[in-house]
């Protein structure tokens, strides 16, 4: 659903071999905007605190995940790129 009406408002998707490789300086730039909306750091914070979590512990980082609807691999790159794991 996202994707029409990203279509409609004239949104193209461009996937090539290289999108996921972190070389595309769009597509990285992409990325973080997408990370930042999904993942805010403020509400990250925020449930990292009312859960008293351990990002140490990956059972932390799936639970942050699955609240905010993403993937783990995602979420710990979004921690990551915060400068919250160690």
């Amino acid at each position: 659903m996202t994707g029409k009406i990203l279509a409609q408002i004239g949104v193209t998707f461009r996937r090539d071999e290289n999108s996921a490789t972190g070389v595309d300086r769009d597509e990285v730039e992409a990325n973080q905007l997408g990370a930042a909306l999904l993942m805010p750091r403020g509400l990250v914070q925020q449930e990292i605190h009312r859960h008293d979590l351990n990002l140490d512990d990956e059972k932390a980082i799936s639970l942050l995940a699955k609240r905010f609807h993403v993937s783990a691999a995602a979420m710990s790159n979004r921690l990551a790129n915060l400068r919250m794991l160690r």
